[in-house]
């Protein structure tokens, strides 16, 4: 039987990295044996919304004090042709433009330091 990914495990994952939010570093660190091709598909699937996130982070925000952290990453696809949502940009990484897809994380992080995710979003060129 194949492992697949679930929402327990995906939001755990979330709420204890600080850096890499990607199928592929999820991977890495699974308890189960995932690839992150099946990640990636769980989460095409599973059709998580920034909604709730914030409804999964809300608890832990309202009513405490901290900071607002906005990060933007470029999730490199120079290999990958004709994908969707792929368009050249800089990426600070690699101080140069490739093909990707702009991402920006919101992340809460209380006075104690602690770091909750509050919001994703996929930037989506007009082009």
């Amino acid at each position: 039987m194949k492992n697949t990914c679930s929402k327990e495990l995906y939001t755990t994952f979330l709420k204890v990295t600080s850096q890499r939010y990607s199928a592929l570093s999820l991977s890495e660190v699974s308890p189960i044996e995932l690839s992150h091709d099946s990640i990636s598909r769980w989460l095409a699937d599973a059709h998580c919304q920034p909604k709730e996130i914030w409804n999964q982070a809300k608890p832990q925000v309202l009513g405490t004090s901290g900071v607002l952290l906005a990060d933007d990453t470029v999730l490199d696809k120079s290999r990958s042709e004709k994908m969707a949502l792929v368009r050249p940009q800089y990426s600070g990484n690699v101080h140069d433009v490739l093909n990707g897809i702009g991402m920006l994380n919101f992340l809460w992080v209380n006075e104690d330091g602690e770091v909750c995710p509050v919001d994703v979003r996929i930037y989506v060129s007009s082009q």
